[in-house]
């Protein structure tokens, strides 16, 4: 984190915050450097956290235990950032509800939590048979902002404002749990209407559409031991967006004026 700072920030040297559950500080992974490195890179002065929760639950990511960890805290992010995602089709969906009625309750304290769509784009749980599309949770919950990525459409940025384009990792879709919010109708009624789409087996067109928006995913230089690598996918553009969200929630004018951390 300091070697990223001191090469990209003019800024004094920042570090986290807080840190709550378990690190490893002496054998960090890519996933997690890169969240830190840019929601403090994009949000300087912005207190970070992170909360890290060990192990999974059923083969799949312990959401609930992390969200019933929120819960019993009492001072919290403002702004949470989950680069981690499962297929519905491995959780059961009761426990998918459970965790999506969780990040409703933590809504309603104010938070905003932006969960990336997955690197499978729009995934199958086979390359050689594919019946039906498999979404991605917890993006597919309605009660999160689901981050997907894009990349630029020339090969390299420039300083100059430049376009971007699909890129083909990014996952996206339709929930087979949870129905379309009535917010989303008019905008997916008209995707489907005027673009080709699969057979309709292959998706459930009434389910949660994600995702919500996209931000550029790919060539993002992350240290990790001391040294500058490319990494890139939804698990980048999140965090991005994230530190977005949270200079919004952290400035003076804004409506919700809480503890600016996420």
């Amino acid at each position: 984190l300091r070697f990223f700072q001191a090469t990209y920030s003019p800024l004094p040297f920042q570090n986290v915050s807080r840190l709550i559950g378990p690190n490893q500080a002496d054998h960090p992974g890519p996933e997690a450097n890169m969240d830190v490195q840019y929601l403090m890179g994009v949000a300087q002065n912005v207190s970070t956290w992170i909360w890290s929760v060990a192990g999974r639950t059923d083969n799949h990511a312990p959401f609930l235990k992390w969200l019933r960890e929120v819960d019993r805290t009492a001072v919290i992010p403002s702004v949470f950032s989950v680069s981690y995602a499962d297929p519905e089709l491995i959780i059961h969906p009761d426990y998918g509800r459970r965790v999506c009625d969780e990040l409703m309750k933590l809504t309603l304290r104010g938070v905003t939590v932006l969960a990336a769509t997955g690197d499978a784009g729009v995934a199958c749980p086979s390359q050689t048979l594919c019946s039906q599309f498999q979404p991605y949770f917890p993006a597919s919950c309605p009660y999160v902002t689901a981050v997907g990525a894009v990349q630029w459409t020339n090969e390299r940025p420039t300083p100059e404002p430049t376009a971007s384009k699909s890129v083909q990792f990014s996952g996206g879709g339709f929930s087979n749990w949870f129905v379309r919010p009535a917010y989303q109708d008019a905008v997916v009624e008209a995707y489907l209407n005027t673009n080709p789409t699969p057979a309709p087996s292959f998706f459930n067109a009434s389910g949660r559409a994600y995702p919500d928006l996209s931000a550029v995913g790919v060539q993002f230089q992350v240290v990790l031991n001391g040294t500058f690598g490319s990494h890139g996918g939804t698990s980048a553009s999140t965090p991005v967006v994230a530190a977005v969200v949270s200079l919004v929630v952290c400035q003076p004018w804004s409506i919700s004026i809480r503890s600016c951390i996420w």
